[in-house]
């Protein structure tokens, strides 16, 4: 029906406007041209138009969510609140939960244990006695304890000896030990030929170096080690690498030992 209608109207408009043009003497292409110009000014006017409601309708609601939205968030939480307040309220069930299993549980446990570790402690301590003691025998016991001192007097005063039946046993007097002060020989200048340069590194991380004569022993070395404050009873020498202990060959030459003009060595505790 509806079709039928749009049919009929279209009809009729095509007819009025041939109609119009046959009795005005307008041609078919100024129709045309009309209808092409009306139909491009309807669009521009329903775009203008279209624009500035839209604009409208946007200012609107932003006007209107701006003044409802803080009345409806105060009703309505948010989903962030809605989940916070949840996870509150499991976190507070499960802490009321561990308490209560705590104090029905754990609690008594701890107190079953410490009342066990005080029983074994008295246990083996044994029974602790309180009170004033009672001397066994009663009187009885008293004069022999009496008795028994004046005897123990008596006989102190037997051993004694006269003053001319003692003897003068003499004090033996320790003579102080004397502190052997080490001497190192001269240090060699830089010069000197068949010199080795003697680098020590000790345990702190520090190196101390020190120029002596081939032909000097180890056992100088051993001296320079003493004075920079490593006891020889404690501490030795030994080779970098191949690591070799010196401990005994303080009495070799340094030649001997094949040191060369410089040679590092290690400070070490003595394996014990």
């Amino acid at each position: 029906m509806g079709d039928t209608k749009l049919g009929w109207t279209l009809a009729f408009s095509l007819t009025t406007a041939l109609a119009g043009a046959a009795y005005f003497k307008i041609g078919l292409d100024e129709i045309v041209w009309f209808g092409l110009t009306t139909l491009l000014r309807a669009g521009l006017l329903f775009s203008l138009v279209y624009f500035i409601v839209n604009r409208l309708y946007r200012g609107y609601i932003k006007w209107n969510a701006s003044k409802t939205l803080p009345a409806q968030q105060y009703q309505n939480p948010s989903k962030d609140t809605k989940i916070k307040q949840s996870r509150n309220g499991i976190q507070a069930k499960y802490d009321k939960q561990a308490e209560e299993y705590k104090e029905r549980i754990i609690d008594p446990k701890e107190e079953a244990k410490q009342k066990k570790k005080e029983e074994e402690y008295y246990k083996f301590l044994g029974p602790i006695w309180k009170g004033k003691g009672t001397m066994l025998g009663g009187e009885d016991m008293k004069q022999g304890h009496s008795s028994q001192e004046e005897d123990g007097s008596k006989a102190r005063e037997v051993r004694k000896l006269p003053e001319h039946v003692r003897l003068h046993v003499p004090r033996e007097e320790k003579t102080p030990a004397v502190k052997q002060r080490i001497q190192l020989p001269q240090e060699p200048s830089v010069d000197t030929p068949d010199v080795t340069l003697v680098i020590l590194r000790s345990p702190l991380g520090m190196s101390h170096s020190r120029r002596f004569l081939n032909q000097s022993q180890l056992q100088v070395v051993f001296d320079y080690m003493t004075t920079l404050g490593f006891s020889q009873k404690k501490f030795t020498l030994s080779r970098s690498y191949p690591r070799q202990p010196l401990t005994n060959q303080s009495e070799e030459t340094l030649i001997k030992l094949d040191f060369g003009r410089k040679i590092v060595l290690n400070i070490e505790d003595i394996e014990t």
